[in-house]
């Protein structure tokens, strides 16, 4: 990709929008094939998303920890580490 033109502008598709547009897009480089098209697409998840993955990221961090120290308990007492 050779560049990129500037545009300021935001487009919220659903995803029917989103199939036809690339669909659209086929069929113009296939009639022109000088044409090139990119997509940039940005995914956002929405807050109570975000904040439950969170939640649930620092939950298994939380037990993988648990568990590391439950497992250096148990050598410890083995090994006398």
């Amino acid at each position: 990709m050779d560049k990129i033109s500037s545009w300021e502008s935001y487009e919220n598709l659903d995803e029917e929008q989103y199939v036809d547009l690339i669909s659209y897009s086929k069929e113009l480089v296939s009639n022109s094939p000088n044409h090139k098209i990119s997509f940039l697409i940005i995914a956002e998840g929405t807050e109570p998303k975000e904040e439950e993955a969170e939640t649930k990221n620092q939950e298994e961090a939380d037990k993988k920890l648990a568990i590391r120290g439950r497992s250096k308990n148990i050598l410890n007492s083995i090994y006398g580490i």
